[in-house]
């Protein structure tokens, strides 16, 4: 009998990537989302609701995508920003401790916890803002059972939530003839669905427990990634106007500069190397290729 995998947060831009990309693996996947469509319905910020669900499917795996990513959106709504980013992860944790459950949590968290003058460390977090203290509140919680947490940053074609994403907002807005600015002075390494997928089912196979940073080899600026992607599409990069978050009204909250993350120890763990962002610009830009004609 195959095995059964939880995917939560399986109707969202990484959930259903990951749960399109495991309906062809060893497990059976269990995806829950808050549609009716979804397999698994229910409130994961409800304890009782939880533990029901785990107890009657007993997964081996639960993949944690479930969080409230909008960064202003956590500085005002903290509360909100706590019980999907925080208290999520505290339930399912608690649920598989209570109980003792034989499952493994894999814990999706965010680069949005670093801005270091050089490629962070795992251990070298820098708190910037609500956003960034619910996802790492939720890294704690985790710690408390067997888990690992993956702290990255994503980008692609996910056909699954359409006008969804980085790349998405970049083609839809160049293709509309709408003017974008980009930020030369914010820093990051993020990594395709694709590649995160991969790596996701690996780590699956081999259930390592510790926080990993997973993401592309190098990193970019948000400027210099926004031009790569459109010149790789022949999108009108005049309409891409290099700015400064300094001078920018984009947000009164206060964000990271460098989001760039040291992969090291994924890449020993998993006797790899990352591809580099402009690889992964590429792969994405040919799938959009493919796919917009």
């Amino acid at each position: 009998m195959n095995k059964k995998l939880m995917i939560l947060g399986a109707s969202g831009y990484l959930g259903s990537s990951l749960n399109s990309y495991f309906q062809n693996s060893n497990y059976d996947v269990i995806s829950h989302g808050y549609s009716k469509k979804s397999q698994l319905v229910l409130d994961a910020t409800d304890y009782s609701r939880v533990e029901e669900s785990l107890l009657n499917y007993l997964p081996s795996v639960i993949i944690n995508c479930i969080g409230f990513t909008d960064v202003n959106g956590c500085e005002v709504q903290p509360e909100k920003a706590y019980s999907l980013n925080s208290k999520v992860v505290f339930n399912i944790a608690s649920c598989i401790k209570k109980n003792k459950l034989d499952t493994y949590l894999i814990q999706i968290s965010t680069d949005h916890v670093y801005d270091n003058s050089s490629a962070s460390l795992e251990e070298e977090v820098v708190l910037k803002n609500y956003y960034a203290f619910s996802k790492l509140m939720g890294d704690l919680y985790a710690r408390d059972v067997p888990s690992v947490v993956l702290r990255t940053n994503f980008f692609g074609l996910n056909n699954n939530c359409p006008n969804t994403g980085f790349t998405e907002w970049i083609y839809n807005s160049l293709l509309s003839g709408q003017s974008i600015n980009a930020f030369n002075d914010i820093l990051f390494n993020p990594l395709s669905l694709d590649s995160l997928a991969q790596y996701v089912t690996k780590i699956v196979d081999l259930r390592p427990e510790g926080v990993y940073n997973l993401g592309s080899a190098g990193g970019i600026s948000k400027a210099e990634f926004i031009l790569s992607f459109a010149k790789e599409l022949d999108l009108q990069t005049s309409l891409v106007s290099i700015v400064s978050s300094e001078d920018s009204n984009h947000s009164n909250v206060k964000r990271p500069k460098s989001m760039l993350m040291n992969c090291n120890k994924i890449e020993k763990l998993l006797d790899i190397s990352m591809p580099t962002t402009h690889q992964e610009v590429k792969s994405v830009a040919e799938q959009y290729k493919t796919s917009r004609g």
